[in-house]
């Protein structure tokens, strides 16, 4: 704990000029004793605070800063200035906390070697952020890349239908994600993001974010007709009620148009009634697709519409 009790402490050196304050991004800093990875390492994991550093050498492959506030007499601490980025505080002259936990957020998106206990340390940071009500901590761009760091958090718990670790590690999972009953893999669910972007239609990344909500794959194991309609419903047609003119509405009506194509192919194959078949076609469903299509523009409809009426009549 001496880490927080070094922030009260006076600097170990104090030269005449300062640098610019630094912001910690990633998760394993802390405090070396001397500018070497080695070195020995002493109090609290620093990510989220910033560093006011007014000397730094090159050492060990990279830049070392000496972080002034958590350094004693009797105890430097050198911080790897790889795991630190210029602060938006000291560029922008006023704190942009946004700007500085995008940081983090990129920094631990872009790794591939995040244990699930350092996107717990992030999460923790963010919620404490959320709930103090700092200014510029639930933007929509922060939320978005906070449910992507979540993503990952799903894949770094494994595939197992239990993480490896403990009982609290799984309590967080099962809070911050949804299991894939087929699959056993923690995600996302797409409810998620149409939250997000219901929230914030104006903002330039609305878009990206209604994007990666289509993109999330609705779990599902053997799937017929009836199941193949559904997953339509659940992914793709979310997307064109709420932007029939978007971007990327011609991808979304070819997927869209595949799985349709599928149902055409499963649907009724024992020739036997829809009501009994084994592979039926709900009439309700092939409907609410059919009226969410109306305010879409995009001719690719036409293909879905068509097989929309070829599933009808393969099961009469």
């Amino acid at each position: 704990m001496w880490g927080l009790l070094f922030c009260l402490a006076p600097a170990s050196q104090a030269p005449a000029q300062s640098l610019p304050t630094r912001f910690v991004v990633d998760t394993r800093a802390v405090c070396r004793s001397s500018p070497a990875r080695n070195a020995t390492a002493g109090g609290d994991r620093l990510v989220g605070h910033d560093l006011v550093a007014t000397r730094s050498v090159e050492a060990d492959g990279a830049t070392w800063y000496l972080a002034d506030g958590f350094s004693t007499p009797a105890h430097a601490c050198w911080v790897y200035g790889p795991y630190t980025t210029v602060s938006r505080e000291w560029m922008d002259r006023a704190r942009n906390t946004e700007a500085d936990w995008l940081a983090v957020l990129d920094h631990v998106i872009a790794r591939t070697d995040v244990a699930l206990e350092e996107y717990v340390t992030v999460d923790n940071l963010l919620s404490a952020l959320v709930k103090d009500e700092i200014p510029g901590s639930d933007s929509a761009l922060l939320r978005y890349r906070w449910l992507q760091m979540l993503d990952k958090a799903g894949g770094a718990a494994g595939g197992a239908a239990t993480p490896a670790g403990s009982p609290l590690q799984w309590a967080w999972l099962a809070s911050h994600l949804e299991m894939d009953p087929f699959g056993r893999d923690w995600y996302v669910p797409a409810q998620r993001y149409w939250d997000l972007f219901d929230a914030n239609r104006g903002v330039p990344r609305a878009e990206e974010i209604a994007w990666t909500a289509v993109r999330v794959d609705t779990p599902r194991d053997e799937c017929y007709s009836n199941c193949l309609l559904n997953v339509i419903v659940k992914q793709q047609l979310p997307y064109w009620k709420r932007l029939p003119r978007g971007a990327h509405i011609q991808d979304v009506l070819a997927e869209a148009a595949k799985l349709a194509q599928s149902a055409v192919d499963e649907a009724c194959y024992e020739r036997a009634p829809g009501a009994t078949s084994q592979s039926p076609v709900p009439a309700e469903t092939v409907a609410e697709i059919r009226d969410s299509l109306v305010r879409v523009a995009a001719p690719e409809k036409l293909q879905i519409l068509r097989l929309l009426e070829e599933v009808e009549r393969r099961c009469r």
